[in-house]
């Protein structure tokens, strides 16, 4: 596996509106594997290309996903403040699937 097929998978928390590293260090294979298991049970989620390895053992100590999140979080917010909401529906936001890319050097 090559450093630039990378992944990390975000999940979206709605009570702060900000996307969260859940897995990092992961084939595509393995992760949009993780993506069907959070998306089954009705998170919202994308999937991140790494820059590099992240030497970070956990997602949660990790700056480069602390960085790929802040960047996740604000595409999403950007794109909910030109989308009006839909009434009757519970999540007026967009579904994120434009690619998240990390762009920094952080490990």
């Amino acid at each position: 596996m090559t450093e630039d097929s990378l992944k990390a998978v975000l999940s979206f928390d709605p009570e702060t509106s900000t996307f969260i590293a859940t897995m990092h260090n992961l084939t595509a294979e393995q992760s949009t594997e993780e993506l069907r298991n959070l998306t089954a049970s009705g998170k919202t989620c994308v999937i991140a290309d790494q820059k590099k390895q992240h030497k970070a053992a956990t997602p949660v100590k990790c700056k480069a996903c602390k960085n790929l999140s802040e960047s996740a979080s604000k595409n999403r917010n950007a794109s909910a403040d030109q989308t009006a909401p839909v009434e009757g529906a519970s999540d007026p936001l967009p579904q994120t699937n434009a690619p998240v890319v990390d762009s920094s050097n952080a490990d």
